[in-house]
């Protein structure tokens, strides 16, 4: 998913600018200053990034989330096994934010960013390109969130905030398991009698 997304937008910054979009945004996926160290963020570029805010794994159905099971018949010297199929929906909500400097375009910049967002993941047709791209990556929402004046170590930064994405994803995982198998008798074993005296 993450990759996905990350791919999905950068493609979408390179259609829109094809002569060197790509060495003016750059797509992060996670916020792009930490918190517990020193300020280092680079923006020589304008940053795109998305941020996980939250993630809610919703049951499929009633009971377990067994979606497909396979039994594959076994004899004496091969156990039979069942395959079992397990499917989960995740909806993940994602932070998403623009930084953009002086150095990397300023405002003009960050409304260029905001507007490739917003044609990538606002709308029905974004909801089905998005989807088809990244190959099941299901967009449910996306709002624009406000623009912002920040400084960071004295320089401008025009930032997008309090703008979030809402995206829908399936997994699924695979498990065999050995399950014991009835063993048919031949009607033409006999076991001789022995008198008992």
């Amino acid at each position: 998913m993450q990759r996905s997304i990350k791919d999905y937008i950068l493609a979408e910054i390179d259609a829109a600018i094809p002569e060197g979009g790509l060495n003016v945004f750059d797509v992060v996926m996670d916020y792009p200053i930490s918190a517990a160290g020193p300020v280092e963020a680079d923006l020589s570029k304008t940053i795109i990034h998305f941020e996980i805010d939250d993630i809610v794994n919703i049951k499929l159905g009633f009971g377990s989330d067994v979606v497909e099971s396979v039994y594959t018949p076994g004899d004496v010297a091969n156990p039979a096994t069942t395959s079992e199929r397990e499917a989960r929906c995740h909806r993940v909500n994602y932070d998403v934010g623009v930084w953009a400097s002086d150095l990397s375009g300023g405002a003009t910049s960050r409304l260029v960013a905001y507007e490739i967002l917003d044609k990538a993941l606002g709308g029905e047709m974004a909801r089905q390109k998005c989807k088809s791209v990244t190959g099941g990556v299901e967009i449910t929402s996306f709002n624009g969130g406000k623009f912002v004046i920040d400084t960071l170590n004295d320089v401008r930064v025009f930032r997008v905030v309090d703008s979030a994405l809402d995206v829908r994803v399936y997994s699924r995982k695979d498990s065999i398991m050995i399950v014991p198998d009835t063993v048919s008798q031949d009607p033409h074993f006999t076991i001789l009698g022995t008198p008992i005296s």
